[in-house]
């Protein structure tokens, strides 16, 4: 993960639209899949020509991403482009994975879908080589267009619902679109999904699909339906075709929901699968449970204490019944949810600050009772008080009696270190107070230490809030971690939290975090510990720092990427890290250090990419990678004046002495540019002022440098240079 910036900086587009106009086609397909991992493609704002270019091309690999990237343009997606992603999407030749992006990327397009695509994409839902996959992207997008969908769309797909012949699947997912529309649904459209509904002989699919349809309408529901699903869900026996569905429907009216629904909803939770059905019967039935669930969880915000009640005494009675262990058999008969303690809580915690005081109060007494279970009390805090306090919505009184909890010796063990950590969720939103106690807690050097643990936990989850005294105990972790790859020379002590944890928690502190810190985020990246994340995390939690990153911290991940046996995940999050800094300020000479490194192997259009990212805040250093750095694809001149290279290679001449290989090589490339562009621009012209300053200077450096191409670039300058003084 990369820090999610809201949009590039100046230097970052700089860098970006250069490596965008580089000539080298995966040079550009390395800046736009970066972009598109920013999720700045529409900010871009690239030019028509170039995505018709990019989804025109041979290369799969760049075809597919222009493809993808171009779902981040959204409405703003040009028609031109909309009509290349139809055609592609419609394409056998292509690969399969190319016609899903193709649709995925129109179904974002919205309202600002053109008329002809509409109708392309209707028509994709009838077409015998659609998959299930494109068929869904496609009736998404379609039910995304709003007031937007045409009278033809809309005719196209009201008639493979009337038509018999149709497909099922393409009338399934035309019905899925429709509904889709919601309160843009036209009267013509209403009409006909009505009808679905009521009709008795048509498929039980497509008459769940306009149950959801007129639930969308809210209160423009036609009483009809409304009148059908109430009697469907008043069935005693759960038997009724369209009860299930008929109680997801009416939840999803919110407060206008039928009084008896969610009461309907708490009873069709309890129905068991059919005791001699087969597995079939099973998975069915597991489907229809999940509905259920889904549908009591939309209701939350509006549940009466009737069924908040009902739900808080299923989790009661199976948090205090012993239960057997989950056997291998039980896992492949694919567990219900509400087989997994704390199902309920789950749906509760959706009530958010509607969530009954009584219930609460319930709730809390069996976490802090001593005869709870272990997996009862952590189901409480993580899948309720946890959620409540990550939504905001963790009433005060449930805060103060977490915190009394954390110093009261006689409180169970488990619940006092549950209790910090969900503290910790409250996040920005803790009191003074709780930042205190959680403190005290971790510097209470005679308290347990999964008690401290757990306090210096939650104090990491306080994000930009986490509490100055959790930093040296944090550092304290990685810097044993390191100490862990020396020989021992006195024992050591397990850490109270793995390393993993502390790396990505140091991020919190962004913009001011110490230099001590960023040594320690540095030795994670050097030494191994943690997991495979680890280095990745480390590298993340430097980037927090955005371009307030020191330059020596640049430098050493710089340094960092030539260490032996750096993995690619590694290597990534330091390229990546130094795309949120840039590498500033940078000398002439560390620009060719950089440059250098192109020459050390096959040109590597990733590298060139990230040196075009990393140097954007000075337009020379962006010119010097175009011009000077190992490329495979010679940029063409264009309007770039030949006495601007050639005063470039000259200003970098004096850093290209042969330190190494790579050296070598950067300066015989930078005498083999010369020779190119006097011969191919400068050929019998005159030399103005500036220009015979630049050869002259030049023509001084090469004779110092013995190689054959110094030799041949010499000859050119001078040249040039009596060519120019004989037409003055």
């Amino acid at each position: 993960m990369i820090p999610p910036e809201k949009e590039p900086a100046p230097w970052q587009r700089a860098g970006i639209e250069a490596a965008l106009a580089d000539p080298a086609p995966m040079v550009q397909y390395h800046a736009l899949h970066y972009c598109k991992r920013k999720k700045w493609v529409a900010q871009l704002h690239l030019p028509t020509t170039q995505w018709l270019k990019w989804l025109a091309l041979p290369d799969r690999d760049v075809r597919e991403l222009a493809t993808s990237a171009a779902a981040q343009l959204g409405a703003q997606m040009p028609p031109e482009v909309q009509h290349a992603l139809a055609r592609l999407q419609h394409d056998k030749g292509a690969e399969i994975s190319a016609r899903h992006a193709a649709t995925e990327a129109l179904g974002r397009v919205g309202g600002g879908m053109i008329p002809e695509v509409q109708l392309e994409m209707a028509a994709l839902l009838d077409q015998p080589q659609t998959d299930l996959e494109q068929r869904m992207a496609a009736s998404k997008g379609l039910g995304e267009l709003g007031s937007a969908m045409t009278a033809a769309t809309q005719e196209a797909l009201l008639s493979l619902l009337k038509n018999p012949q149709a497909p099922a699947e393409a009338a399934f997912h035309a019905a899925e679109a429709v509904a889709g529309l919601g309160a843009s649904m036209p009267p013509q459209a209403r009409e006909v999904m009505l009808g679905l509904l009521l009709d008795t002989h048509a498929s039980l699919s497509l008459r769940d699909s306009a149950a959801v349809a007129m639930a969308r309408l809210g209160p423009q529901m036609p009483p009809q339906a409304l009148e059908l699903l109430r009697a469907a869900l008043r069935d005693p026996a759960a038997s009724h075709p369209l009860y299930f569905v008929a109680a997801r429907a009416l939840a999803m009216l919110g407060p206008r929901m039928p009084p008896e629904v969610p009461q309907a909803l708490l009873a069709a939770y309890d129905v068991q699968p059919p005791a001699q059905g087969g597995e079939d019967a099973r998975k069915e039935h597991l489907l229809l449970h999940e509905n259920i669930a889904h549908a009591l969880k939309l209701t939350a915000p509006h549940m009466p204490q009737a069924v908040q009640q009902g739900l808080l005494e299923r989790f009661l009675k199976a948090a205090r019944t012993p239960q057997p262990p989950v056997t291998a058999q039980d896992a492949e008969h694919f567990m219900m949810e509400r087989d997994i303690l704390g199902a309920e809580l789950r749906i509760l915690a959706g009530a958010g600050t509607h969530a009954s005081p009584p219930v609460m109060k319930e709730i809390l007494a069996e976490f802090l009772s001593p005869a709870a279970r272990d997996d009862s009390r952590q189901a409480i805090a993580e899948d309720f008080f946890q959620q409540l306090a990550t939504g905001g919505a963790l009433p005060p009184e449930i805060q103060r009696a977490l915190a009394a909890c954390l110093p009261d010796k006689n409180a169970v063990l488990h619940a006092r270190a549950l209790a910090a950590q969900t503290l910790g969720h409250l996040g920005a939103a803790a009191s003074p107070e709780i930042r205190h106690a959680l403190v005290a807690l971790h510097q209470d050097q005679a308290a347990d230490e999964i008690l401290r643990s757990s306090a210096l936990e939650a104090m990491t989850h306080l994000g930009a809030n986490m509490p100055a005294e959790a930093v040296p105990a944090l550092v304290g972790i990685i810097t044993q971690a390191a100490a862990e790859t020396a020989p021992p020379s006195a024992p050591r002590s397990v850490p109270l939290i793995p390393v993993e944890f502390a790396v990505p928690a140091l991020g919190n502190l962004g913009e001011k975090m110490p230099s001590e810190v960023q040594e320690a985020l540095l030795a994670a990246m050097q030494h191994p510990m943690g997991n495979a994340q680890t280095p990745w995390d480390a590298a993340y939690a430097l980037a927090q720092m955005g371009d307030k990153l020191p330059p020596q911290v640049q430098q050493r991940l710089l340094a960092l990427l030539d260490a032996p046996g750096l993995t690619w995940q590694t290597r990534l999050a330091i390229d990546q890290t130094l795309g949120v800094s840039g590498i500033h300020p940078i000398t002439d000479a560390q620009v060719a250090e950089l440059l250098a490194k192109t020459y050390a192997g096959e040109p590597d259009p990733e590298l060139r990419f990230y040196l075009h990212l990393w140097l954007g805040r000075t337009p020379a250093h962006l010119q010097a990678v175009r011009w000077l750095g190992s490329t495979q694809t010679d940029p063409p001149l264009g309007d770039t004046p030949p006495q601007s290279i050639l005063g470039l290679i000259s200003r970098f001449w004096p850093h290209s002495a042969g330190i190494d290989a790579s050296h070598t090589a950067l300066r015989h490339a930078m005498a083999r540019r010369t020779s190119q562009l006097i011969t191919t621009h400068l050929k019998s012209r005159p030399l103005d002022e500036p220009l015979r300053k630049v050869l002259n200077t030049l023509a001084t450096q090469l004779a110092e440098a013995p190689s054959p191409d110094c030799a041949t670039a010499l000859r050119a300058v001078q040249a040039a240079l009596a060519a120019g003084e004989k037409a003055r």
